[in-house]
Parts: structure tokens; C-alpha cells; sequence
């Protein structure tokens, strides 16, 4: 976005702060704007104005304020939120010369982690997401987002050529003037969470913590190449990288096609403000000034632009959850390890016809990509998908597919997953006691030569269940209370033996009648 000298900053005013409470259900977000001007000035200017471009009121004041809560509305009708956004709002000089100026800047005012649905714990996330998660608010002391627009914007000759704010809502200044609503947007990208927290000179983390924005930076080329494997060098060093700093989220990589985006790509990925030398309040916290088409969160103004574009779905990678009018087919994507198995979740907005769904898996650096329900195709209904054919200790990548009746296939974005290595056991058995039957259950952290036995008081065999090589992961087995010759056991203790090369465990039943 080249057409003047002046960059778009946003400035990160942050307080440490966490706590825990329950959450509630998700509404449509509303955002209040905390008008913190004095009498008279900024937002309370009583200087008479001429209604224009859709904006009513009838003093300068007001027109600032209609045009913020325009811009406001804009980004509230695509998130959701049970808890209202408080933005403290103010007009004061900022930096402003014949070339250059700070139209404004803006950030979160307290960060967040281990809230209620955090989606990453120890993880920072900006006030108004984590309220969003949490489903109350978190810091009601404090509002959400601090935002402060240049009051020196006001025809001053010295102040980049004598241009004016223009407080229309209908995009279309006079030649020279800049664009309120399109420069409220921008910030409130910033508030809203369009920024880390990390040190961008240093590149240390915020009180030793990741932040939920910084997970999804990548220096492409560099060994690590992610933001959270890299230590406080390799960050600063990428903050650097352009155009290698690149940012690789799964719902704006995934929108990349579809908005046209033909420049300022690294890969299939979209690139990040890196110049060199560092600019403090614009790196990394932007898109890259090469993107093309414009987009509203690049660093540098260009022309007016009323659509948040790639950023409401940078939004949905830091885990807003957006309003279902909002083109994202695939609004919600999660995988999480359970018990030698993966649940796959997620939640689908599209209007198009479904006939169901896939779930594809592919194991880091594994050969080719599998279908992992190979049973058929899941219900149009379905949210959920449990892959039970994993291994303990290896990582995988999966996507869904939204199939349509013709069987083209809409896919999500990718995640990945991490499967724990758990230890060879035998588990208790339930029900104990048990009449007429129990069941055994047991996990194997690696493949194996299993028995499983049954044995009576007196170390004598009475039933064998399992006597067979299995695969890593977890089984259950019923015992009727018969022994191996299909006669009914009698009433008594009896122990349930595992047995492979590396472990040994009983437990003990009791059989009643």
C-alpha cells in the first residue's frame, strides 16, 4: 500500500492478567465505545458539521463518534460474543509531519490466559477474545481495547499536506482526505487481537508466555522455522525476515484462493510486515505491504476499505468464533488426543447442499494421505469423528471435507495433533463386583505378544481371553464368568492377568452369584 508516507500503527498496551470462571453461550458481538475526551475536544467537539455521506450528526464530535461506531458495527456484525467490547476511545495529537503521520493506534489493554475454553492453555489472548471464550467478562474494571486517533488531521498545512478527516460512511472522500471508518477498522483489528505481545527487539516472550497470535508466525527457510520452537534470537531475527515472515493459520491460508490474493505470498502462505531495519508499533503486527489486493491491515494507507478481508479470518485462527453470515465454510476445526484415539471436531456454516463428511489423516512426514473413516461417508449431522487407528508417541495432520451431492469437496483447514506415549497397563475391571459378566480392559503402548488370563485363587488357569500379537493401543475384553471349557465358574476371587514382554499386572474380581 503505497500512496503516502505514513504508516497505520498499532500499539500493544498490555496488563498480565488471568482468571477462572464459568462460560456462558455465544451472542452476536456488540462494542461499546468508552468516550475517555474531555469536554470540548475530540470526540466532544461541539464545532457545528454538515451532515455527509450517510453520517447524520450536526457537530464534529458526533461525526467522529457516528463514524467509529459504524466502524465499530462493521467487525461486530462478524464476531461473536456474549460479553460486550468496551473500546476507551480518545482524540489527541499524535506524530504528524508534511509526509508522514500516525493516523492512529490501538491494542488490548489486558491479556489473558488459562481462562475457561481456553483453546491453548498458558497462552496469552487479548481481553475482548478471552471474554469471548470464556463467556463473561474477565476484567470488568478495564475496558477491552484502548484506541487514540490523530487530532492533528485537521487541514493543517504542516500535517501531511493539510488533509482532513472525512466522517462519511459511504467510502468516498475528497481527493487528499482520509478515510475515518477504513482507519477505525484497522485499529480495532489491533484491539480485537491482530497483534503479538512478544518483544519485537528482542524477541523474548511476554512473561515467558506464547502468545495465541504468534503461534501462527513462520520464518519460511529457517531451522525452526515456527515462532513457539525458536528461541528469543531466531525470533528477533525473523521479526526481520522479509519476505520470509509468513503466517500460517489454516482459515487464512485457506481463504487465500477465493480472495484473489495474485501477490505478497510466501508459498501458499500470506507474508507478514518484516522490514529491516525493525519498525517498533508496525512490524510483524501487519500483513505485508506487497499483498495484493490491498487489505485494510497492511501498514500503510491506500484507499478507503470497509471490509476487514483476510483479517476476520486471522481472527478465526486466534479462535473468535465468527457470526454464521460470515463466508467461512469451515467456522470451527479441532483434533485432540483421548485415550489411543483422536477426536476430530468441527462446526460447518455453509448454505451450499451437504451430502456428508471426510475426515482425511496423514502422519507427520508420512508417505501419502488416508481417509480415517474408510467405513463410508459421515453423516451430514455429524460434528465429531473419533480415529481410534493411531500410534502412541507419532503426530498427525487432519482436515475435513464437506462432500457436496456431486462429491467435490470443500476442505478446512489443517491441524495437528500429538499422540502421548502411554505406558503397557491393565486396567480394573468393570463392573467389580460383576454377575454374570465383567469386562477387562487394557492399554498397549507399543505392539506386542499379549495374554490376558484369568486364574483363581489358587493360581490355577481358569479362562484365556487374549492370546494373540496386537497393535499399540487400548482393548476391552468380556468375561462371561465360564471357564475355557464354557463351564460357569463358581462364586469367588479371581485374577485378571496381563502379560506381554515388558510388563506383568493382575487385578483382582470378585465373582458373586
Amino acid at each position: 500500500m503505497r500512496v503516502q508516507n505514513f504508516r497505520l500503527a498499532g500499539v500493544a498496551l498490555v496488563l498480565a492478567f488471568f482468571a477462572l470462571v464459568p462460560a456462558s453461550v455465544h451472542a452476536s458481538a456488540t462494542i461499546v465505545i468508552v468516550n475517555n475526551d474531555s469536554a470540548g475536544e475530540g470526540f466532544n467537539d461541539s464545532t457545528p458539521w454538515t451532515p455527509t455521506g450517510g453520517n447524520s450528526a450536526t457537530t464534529l464530535g458526533q461525526a467522529r463518534l457516528n463514524a467509529f461506531q459504524y466502524a465499530a458495527d462493521i467487525w461486530g456484525g462478524m464476531l461473536e460474543s456474549a460479553v460486550s467490547i468496551r473500546v476507551a476511545a480518545r482524540m489527541d495529537p499524535l506524530t504528524c509531519g508534511p509526509n508522514y503521520a500516525v493516523l492512529g493506534s490501538a491494542g488490548a489493554l489486558t491479556l489473558h490466559y488459562d481462562f475457561p475454553n481456553a483453546p491453548l492453555a498458558g497462552t496469552w489472548y487479548p481481553q475482548a477474545l478471552a471474554n469471548s471464550l470464556a463467556g463473561f467478562d474477565l476484567s470488568p474494571a478495564n475496558s477491552d481495547v484502548s484506541a487514540t486517533f490523530n487530532s492533528s488531521i485537521n487541514g493543517d498545512v504542516n500535517c501531511i499536506g493539510g488533509a482532513s478527516w472525512y466522517y462519511g460512511y459511504d467510502a468516498n472522500p475528497p481527493a487528499g482526505d482520509y478515510d475515518f471508518v477504513t482507519v477505525v477498522m484497522h485499529e480495532l483489528g489491533h484491539g480485537l487481537g491482530f497483534q503479538t505481545f512478544i518483544d519485537l527487539i528482542d524477541g523474548s516472550l511476554n512473561s515467558g508466555r506464547e502468545d495465541m497470535y504468534m503461534v501462527h508466525l513462520e520464518h519460511a527457510g529457517a531451522t525452526p522455522s515456527d515462532y513457539p520452537s525458536m528461541n528469543d534470537t531466531q525470533r528477533a531475527t525473523a521479526n526481520t525476515s522479509d519476505p520470509d515472515l509468513r503466517w500460517t493459520g489454516g482459515h487464512v491460508t485457506y481463504m487465500i484462493p477465493g480472495a484473489g490474493v495474485s501477490a505478497g505470498l510466501s508459498g501458499n502462505y500470506i507474508r507478514m510486515h518484516a522490514p529491516s531495519p525493525l519498525v517498533p508499533g508496525s512490524s510483524v503486527a501487519h500483513f505485508s505491504v506487497d499483498v495484493s489486493p490491498d487489505e485494510i491491515m497492511e501498514p500503510i494507507f491506500t484507499v478507503p476499505m470497509h471490509d476487514p478481508g483476510l483479517a476476520i479470518n486471522l481472527m478465526n485462527d486466534i479462535g473468535w468464533v465468527l457470526d454464521a453470515s460470515v463466508p467461512v465454510a469451515f467456522e470451527q476445526i479441532r483434533a485432540t488426543p483421548t485415550d489411543a484415539a483422536v477426536e476430530v471436531s468441527w462446526r460447518y456454516w455453509a448454505d451450499e447442499p451437504v451430502a456428508g463428511f471426510n475426515v482425511y489423516r496423514q502422519q507427520i512426514d508420512g508417505p501419502t494421505e488416508e481417509l480415517a473413516n474408510s467405513g463410508g461417508l459421515l453423516p451430514v449431522a455429524s460434528e465429531r469423528f473419533i480415529d481410534s487407528r493411531v500410534e502412541p508417541g507419532a503426530s498427525y495432520l487432519y482436515s475435513v471435507a464437506a462432500v457436496a451431492p456431486d462429491g467435490s469437496e470443500t476442505r478446512s483447514p489443517s491441524v495437528t495433533v500429538s499422540i502421548s506415549r502411554f505406558a503397557t497397563e491393565l486396567v480394573q475391571n468393570r463392573p467389580n463386583p460383576f454377575n454374570p459378566a465383567t469386562e477387562l480392559r487394557y492399554k498397549l503402548g507399543r505392539d506386542a505378544q499379549v495374554f490376558l488370563r484369568v486364574y483363581d485363587v489358587s493360581g490355577q488357569l481358569v479362562r484365556t481371553l487374549v492370546s494373540e500379537h496386537q497393535t499399540a493401543g487400548s482393548y476391552g475384553v468380556f468375561w462371561n464368568g465360564r471357564d475355557d471349557t464354557g463351564r460357569e465358574a463358581p462364586a469367588g476371587v479371581y485374577f485378571g492377568r496381563l502379560e506381554t514382554d515388558e510388563v506383568v499386572q493382575t487385578n483382582r474380581m470378585l465373582l458373586l452369584k
